[in-house]
């Protein structure tokens, strides 16, 4: 198995890369994207959607209005930006885990958008990708490519947890920050998920 983790900092392409790879892909792909909702009038992120691919989108954060309350003061608790909802990611999880029929000997392509704290704390998408391990751990002969976007900041740590989850893979890090060209991106992509 391959593993190519894209990171960047935010607004960096990471989602856009994503999505240009589902797009141009001759192979089964599965996953999701995790678009931006857009900004408010202080151009802060409104929320993020889970947009299966080709599939149903899923509201799955929203920017938690008590942030902007807090922030006033100086010594302010910590408090999360977002308001994450649960059940999306367990909807996210059933939906794909109905859609995997892939015979042995094809190509497949996993898209994540993206892993973050959540995931780093074996929460959010952390079990589907679990499940999705056990199950492409049993096919034979299926070449299966794990493309996915990865905070900045936990960039080694995922790449450490996902070669203990799929042992025999190698990860390959694409750094937005240092190559922010789509066609280089896609060349270098080309080899492993076209």
């Amino acid at each position: 198995m391959q593993q190519i983790l894209i990171t960047g900092k935010q607004g960096s392409g990471k989602s856009t890369l994503l999505s240009t790879i589902q797009s141009r892909t001759k192979h089964e792909t599965i996953g999701f994207t995790q678009p931006s909702l857009g900004r408010d009038d202080k151009n802060e992120r409104i929320g993020y959607d889970i947009k299966i691919i080709n599939g149903e989108s899923i509201p799955v954060a929203r920017k938690n209005p008590l942030a902007d309350q807090i922030q006033e003061f100086q010594s302010r608790p910590r408090v999360p930006r977002f308001i994450f909802y649960d059940e999306a990611f367990e909807k996210t999880r059933q939906i794909l885990l109905k859609q995997w029929n892939i015979p042995s000997g094809e190509k497949l392509i996993l898209i994540f958008d993206e892993l973050g704290f959540l995931e780093n704390e074996e929460g959010g998408h952390w079990p589907l990708l679990v499940d999705l391990s056990n199950k492409i751990c049993s096919l034979r002969n299926c070449a299966t490519i794990l493309v996915c976007a990865v905070r900045k900041t936990l960039e080694e740590t995922f790449a450490t947890k996902l070669s203990n989850l799929f042992p025999k893979s190698n990860a390959i890090i694409l750094d937005l920050d240092t190559n922010n060209n789509l066609e280089e991106q896609m060349s270098l992509l080309n080899k492993f998920t076209l």
